[in-house]
């Protein structure tokens, strides 16, 4: 007897196409166990009535069900569930490592540390869809150049090149990026370094990770901004025993307020996280003089910097470097896509081969598709375009920022001395966390600066503007709407003052 499936209906406005969605709606409904093995299922031509598709869209399900061994074709009889299925025993593995199983393992055995307690900086997952997206570090999605990046990925996946972008690389990075970082990338921020001094890394946290594993522990201190980086942060808690919060001003991160026994500083110089200031030339100077007195390691995060918009750039730090106590954590993320999770670490031969071999135990290499398209997406020129074309939008998008606030906020005082692609602005309000969440039900998303402060409730009423993933025509309605929420919350007389 034909079995009378119900299934939930198929979405024709998805990205997922119809077969596909039909193969998964059926694949749970065995797995579940609300189609038994041996039922026998309806025909391609009811089926496709049934979910208003078209018959060789059913046949196309059901021949994808039938090579994932879910579903066996009978001559003359029809299709059936495969007898030789086991969704009981998919379901007693799955429901033992159910929530109901992970917190009992925490219980009788409690973790030295509870990661899922760190603050970061959080936004809905789909924040591209918010009417108002004014975060900061995401890209936006209709400026990805999809159809080069495809063309690149496509050489990678050629037959060809299939013994690299297939095999396991054991520790190795694709030699091809690696040419394109040293030879490109590197040197337009003054640095010169050798294929033996770069490892690639799944994004610049990891190579903060792989840094904190080799240079920390319990009786070692590390030096941070006060506000910086939370999940640099974070990492560093997990690893050294005091983590010293150094304050920073407009002139960047208080050098002189270093501790002299700290092993490590991590710092942002060329666009500080998250007030946007630049190192001043006399504390990058300050600073290499620490390193060399003390024996401390500078760890630089150059985040953003290859899209600082036209006339704002500045080197690395680390082209100053002629004491082998600098590391440099540099990324593709910014520039290319937040999601590619693609960055690398330049160091001394030495420290580069430990942390080759810690990357090894955790991933042992990048996907070498990802790097390989990278790489020729760099070679044919289609970053450097990207660049250049992201400066010039990024810069026209702050001065429509910047008229936008002059026009419905006069009251918000826009941070001088910073550079970036975003506005750190100062409201006569309260809580800042208070105008972010109420803005955020108006549709407005704005990056909270709370998670970069050290100590809760430390934070002074200051909102980050981005515009990276916000289109040119929504940047003053968002900033209109902006205004009315922050209206609600307005002090009179304005109760704070700049930051020095």
């Amino acid at each position: 007897m034909t079995m009378n499936m119900r299934l939930p209906p198929l979405d024709p406005s998805s990205n997922v196409p119809l077969q596909d969605q039909l193969c998964e709606r059926i694949s749970l409904a065995i797995a579940a166990g609300r189609i038994g093995t041996g039922t026998r299922l309806p025909s391609c031509r009811a089926l496709a009535a049934q979910m208003g598709v078209a018959r060789n869209t059913a046949i196309a399900a059901y021949q994808r069900l039938i090579s994932d061994g879910l579903v066996v074709a009978t001559p003359r009889s029809g299709y059936f569930v495969d007898p030789s299925a086991d969704p009981s025993a998919w379901q007693e593995r799955g429901g033992a490592q159910g929530a109901s199983g992970v917190p009992g393992i925490l219980r009788r055995h409690p973790p030295r540390f509870h990661p899922a307690s760190h603050r970061v900086i959080s936004r809905p997952w789909d924040w591209s869809s918010s009417p108002y997206p004014f975060v900061c570090n995401q890209l936006d999605p209709g400026e990805f150049p999809m159809s080069d990046w495809r063309r690149c990925s496509a050489w990678a996946l050629s037959r060809m090149l299939a013994a690299t972008t297939t095999s396991d690389h054991l520790y190795a990075d694709c030699s091809e990026l690696v040419e394109q970082l040293v030879t490109r990338l590197l040197p337009r921020r003054g640095i010169f370094a050798n294929p033996d001094e770069v490892l690639i890394v799944a994004g610049a946290q990891q190579a903060i990770y792989l840094i904190a594993e080799l240079l920390g522990g319990p009786d070692r201190r590390v030096a941070v901004e006060e506000p910086g980086y939370p999940d640099g942060r974070n990492i560093l808690q997990l690893h050294f025993g005091d983590v010293v919060p150094v304050g920073t001003d407009a002139q960047g991160l208080r050098v002189a307020d270093l501790p002299e026994d700290a092993t490590a500083v991590m710092v942002t110089p060329n666009q500080q996280f998250p007030l946007g200031v630049v190192l001043s030339p006399e504390r990058r100077q300050a600073l290499l003089d620490w390193s060399d007195r003390t024996g401390g390691v500078i760890i630089e995060d150059d985040y953003g910097a290859e899209i600082e918009p036209a006339g704002t750039e500045s080197t690395a730090l680390y082209s100053q470097n002629k004491r082998a106590f600098m590391l440099y954590v540099g990324s593709l993320s910014k520039s290319i896509s937040p999601g590619l999770r693609l960055g690398y670490l330049v160091g001394a031969e030495d420290f580069i081969r430990e942390a080759r071999a810690l990357r090894g135990m955790m991933i042992r290499h990048c996907p070498p598709v990802l790097q390989m398209t990278a790489a020729q997406f760099i070679r044919l020129g289609h970053y450097d375009a990207r660049l250049t074309r992201l400066k010039s939008l990024y810069r026209r998008r702050l001065e429509i920022l910047d008229a936008a606030l002059a026009r419905h906020m006069p009251y918000a005082r826009i941070q001088p001395d910073t550079v970036g692609s975003m506005r750190l602005v100062s409201l006569p309000v309260a809580s800042a966390a208070e105008v972010e969440t109420r803005a955020a039900r108006e549709g407005v998303l704005l990056d909270s600066t709370g998670p970069c402060y050290g100590q809760r409730g430390a934070r002074p009423a200051l909102i980050r503007i981005g515009i990276t993933a916000i289109g040119e025509a929504r940047i003053e309605p968002g900033i209109k709407a902006l205004a009315a929420v922050v209206d609600r919350y307005r002090c009179e007389p304005d109760p704070l003052s700049p930051p020095s």
